[in-house]
């Protein structure tokens, strides 16, 4: 068993130890139902308790938030059905293509509430990314540092070109931590991990590239609104998202005694993937996957 996999057994067992385990989930709109699925079978297993830190962008930082709150059970079905459809993501309506908005209004209605306070409370450190939309400046709100939750992780989800509307925060605006921190192993190493889970959402053979060039133009033309060091992170957010994946797959080594177990789908879907049967294929997947690594 690889010493990640070790370690988490070991706490959940009640076992003492002086590491300090990272979770660090990646995002990726639609993508995000794989990781769901991981996480489900890691609250099933009793490991929610047992994490020191848990890193998350964009539908990473939700599904963190949603791990922590040990509402998988409940709110990832929900979340799915959201997401399915052509009310969050809808590529032919004027001005919002992705309504982000939308899922944080129903996903947290009263029937679907998300349990900030436990999250709060919580033992482990949940770092929610996000972006200045002026600056580009990378931001990590914390469930430690009295940021209202769902605020910072609408911002971490406001997708640039596709939702692009700015959610402010202590009277500065952000954007989807993703662009700057897609999956941050290296945040987690910085902070003094000793051992790491990461959850990808993409596939060990997978590289970002540029769209089509008329796509990239309306990328920036839809972005110009916002500041320049804001348009010089996101025209690098696929060299980030490379370099993220070659530290998470072991193509670049991790520093000297530290323990790195990444967990990734076999089959890649599309981030704007809206087919039920397909998001339910991905999360089940994401569940075949981390017990295949835990269990």
């Amino acid at each position: 068993m690889h010493l990640v996999a070790q370690l988490i057994h070991d706490r959940i067992q009640g076992k003492k130890d002086n590491a300090v385990l990272a979770l660090v989930i990646g995002g990726g709109a639609m993508r995000g139902v794989c990781a769901a699925g991981m996480l489900s079978v890691l609250e099933e297993a009793g490991a929610t308790d047992h994490f020191d830190h848990v890193y998350g962008a964009s539908a990473g930082a939700t599904n963190g938030a949603i791990f922590l709150a040990r509402q998988c059970r409940t709110l990832l079905p929900a979340l799915l059905t959201l997401l399915g459809g052509k009310r969050f993501i809808h590529m032919t309506r004027r001005g919002l293509h992705a309504d982000v908005g939308m899922v944080f209004r129903q996903l947290f209605m009263p029937e679907t509430l998300l349990n900030t306070a436990r999250i709060i409370a919580h033992r482990t450190v949940l770092h929610i990314s996000a972006i200045d939309a002026t600056t580009g400046a990378a931001a990590w709100f914390t469930n430690r540092d009295g940021t209202d939750l769902v605020t910072a992780l609408h911002a971490s989800a406001a997708i640039p070109s596709f939702y692009n509307k700015p959610v402010a925060i202590g009277g500065r605006s952000y954007l989807d931590g993703g662009v700057a921190a897609p999956l941050a192993v290296d945040q987690a190493f910085q902070d003094g991990a000793t051992h790491v889970l990461a959850l990808s959402t993409v596939t060990e053979a997978y590289r970002a590239v540029n769209r089509h060039p008329l796509v990239e133009r309306w990328m920036r033309r839809k972005t110009g609104k916002f500041g320049v060091g804001f348009r010089e992170v996101f025209a690098e957010r696929y060299a980030r998202f490379n370099e993220s994946l070659d530290l998470a797959f072991g193509r670049v080594p991790p520093p000297a005694r530290v323990a790195l177990l990444t967990v990734a789908p076999a089959t890649l879907i599309g981030w704007a993937e809206r087919r039920h049967t397909v998001l339910q294929r991905a999360v089940q997947e994401g569940r075949e996957e981390m017990r295949r690594v835990l269990l």
